[in-house]
């Protein structure tokens, strides 16, 4: 994916928040440069309250990863 000089490219990521005040995960939609950030941000997030206790990275309804509670769930990104 190409992008003119002085632009930044970004990607769309739906982020799943389970905190345990609440029966369904929140969801919360980022848009960052990759995965990597995607990542970042889903640390960031699982670490700044005691009652988050896991976090799904998703991109285009794709799981990529998953961190605390959604760790284990397996990813559905092709050839993962």
């Amino acid at each position: 994916m190409d992008s003119a000089p002085g632009t930044v490219t970004v990607r769309d990521f739906e982020i799943y928040v389970d905190d345990d005040r609440y029966s369904t995960p929140t969801l919360i939609l980022i848009q960052v440069k990759d995965d990597k950030r995607a990542l970042e941000f889903a640390q960031k997030k699982l670490e700044e309250d005691a009652r988050h206790r896991g976090v799904e990275v998703r991109e285009n309804g794709v799981r990529l990863f998953g961190l605390g509670t959604f760790a284990g769930l397996p990813s559905e990104c092709p050839g993962a």
